[in-house]
C-alpha cells in the first residue's frame, strides 16, 4: 500500500513543477497501468517519456506523450527529459540503453527532482539518488496521486511546453532516397503507420529496423507493441508473433524484422503453416546485419549476405512469400495479408545505405 505522507509529498512536489516528465516503464505496461497513466497525464497536463519495453503505453500521438527515450529513442523524449524540473520514475529500472548510458546531461540529480516509484525496493535509487522513494505498485500510487491536486492550474502551460518540445523535435521525416529496386527503411515504417489499426498487433525484432520502429513510428493503440527486452534480440520477433497470435487470435499480428534476425529463426513459419497462425512477417531486407555494418563503417568484417529470396523461402513452408521493391506494393501486401488464412512473408528490399544512423540519437 503507497505510503499517505510520501503520496502526499509527491503530490505537493508535481504540483509545484512547471514541467513535470513521468518515465513509465514496463511496470506499468499492463490494461490497468496504461489507463492510470493516460488519465493523470491528461487530467494534470503532464508528459509522458517510456523506456523501450513501454513503448506504446500511451498513445504516442496524444498531446501528453513525449514518445520513447534513450540512445535510440525520440528525440523529443529526451529534449522533454534533459529540460525537465521533476521527473517521476514508475515501474522503470532506468536501464543503461534508455538513460542514454547515463549521459551527465539528461538525467541530472541535484538539479532535477526525482521520484521513484517501484514495487521492489531495490530499484529505487539504485541507478540515480532519488528526492523521494515510493515502493508501492505503480498503479496503486498513480491512483492515489489521482486523488489529489498535481497542478491543474497549470495544465495549459505544460501542455504549451510540451508542444514546443515536439516543435523543436519532430519526428524524422526529411525527403528519402533509395536505390532503384528498393525502399528505405523510412518508407516500411511509413507504410506500418498508415497500415495499424486498434485490430492489429506488432512485434519487433533487432537492429537497423527496430530503431527505425523506436525513433520514428508513433504507436496509437496502447499495448499494441510487443518487444524484446535489453538491446539484443535478434530472432525473437517471428516467434514472438507466433505467440502472439496464440494469446490474441483475434488480432492480426505483424512481425518487423531484419533479414539476419528472420534467418536465425524463419523455421517457425513451418510451425505457424502446421498451427494455422497466420501471422505476417515483413522482413526489410537490406543484405546483411545493417546496424553492426554501418557502426563498422569502411571496415565490414561477416556482415554481407548473398542475396537471399526470403519470399521464396517462405513459400517452400507453405505460407505466402510477397516479394516487394516499392512502398506500394509493401502497402498492398500488407493489407493482402491481412484478410489470408496462411501465414505470410512479405521480403522488402531495403536499400543498404538506409542507416540507424539517420536517426540515431548519439
Amino acid at each position: 500500500v503507497p505510503d499517505p505522507q510520501a503520496i502526499q509529498a509527491l503530490a505537493g512536489m508535481v504540483a509545484d513543477a512547471r514541467r513535470p516528465v513521468l518515465i513509465v516503464g514496463n511496470g506499468m505496461q499492463n490494461p490497468r497501468g496504461r489507463k492510470l497513466v493516460a488519465l493523470l497525464a491528461e487530467k494534470f497536463g503532464v508528459a509522458v517519456a517510456t523506456s523501450y519495453n513501454a513503448k506504446g503505453v500511451v498513445d504516442e500521438t496524444s498531446e501528453i506523450a513525449v514518445g520513447m527515450l534513450g540512445t535510440w529513442g525520440m528525440k523529443s523524449a529526451n529534449a522533454a527529459v534533459e529540460s525537465a524540473d521533476t521527473l517521476i520514475v514508475v515501474g522503470a529500472s532506468l536501464g543503461a540503453d534508455y538513460i542514454k548510458f547515463r549521459d551527465p546531461g539528461f538525467i541530472k540529480p541535484g538539479v532535477q527532482r526525482i521520484v521513484q516509484i517501484d514495487v521492489d525496493p531495490r530499484n529505487a535509487g539504485w541507478v540515480y539518488p532519488v528526492d523521494l522513494a515510493i515502493c508501492a505498485d505503480g498503479g496503486d500510487a498513480i491512483e492515489a496521486l489521482l486523488a489529489h491536486d498535481l497542478g491543474a492550474e497549470r495544465r495549459l502551460d505544460r501542455l504549451a511546453w510540451i508542444a514546443e518540445v515536439h516543435s523543436a523535435h519532430p519526428v524524422f521525416d526529411a525527403p528519402t532516397r533509395a536505390a532503384p529496386g528498393t525502399v528505405h527503411n523510412a518508407d516500411v515504417i511509413k507504410a506500418l503507420d498508415a497500415f495499424l489499426t486498434p485490430d492489429d498487433m506488432l512485434t519487433l525484432d533487432a537492429g537497423t529496423n527496430r530503431i527505425w520502429a523506436t525513433t520514428t513510428l508513433k504507436v496509437r493503440t496502447p499495448g499494441q507493441l510487443v518487444v524484446p527486452g535489453g538491446i539484443g534480440g535478434m530472432g525473437w520477433g517471428a516467434p514472438a508473433a507466433a505467440a502472439v497470435k496464440l494469446v490474441h487470435p483475434e488480432k492480426n499480428v505483424v512481425c518487423l524484422t531484419g533479414d539476419g534476425g528472420f534467418a536465425m529463426t524463419m523455421n517457425v513459419m513451418a510451425t505457424c503453416v502446421q498451427e494455422q497462425l497466420p501471422i505476417t512477417v515483413v522482413v526489410a531486407n537490406n543484405g546483411g546485419l545493417g546496424m553492426v555494418r554501418d557502426n563498422l563503417k569502411d571496415r565490414r568484417i561477416a556482415v554481407d549476405f548473398s542475396p537471399t529470396d526470403f519470399a521464396q523461402i517462405a513459400r517452400g513452408m507453405g505460407c505466402r512469400g510477397v516479394n516487394a521493391t516499392t512502398p506500394e506494393q509493401l502497402a498492398a501486401a500488407l493489407e493482402e495479408a491481412r484478410g489470408s488464412n496462411i501465414p505470410t512473408v512479405i521480403d522488402v528490399a531495403v536499400d543498404p545505405d538506409s542507416s540507424h544512423v539517420d536517426v540515431s540519437d548519439y
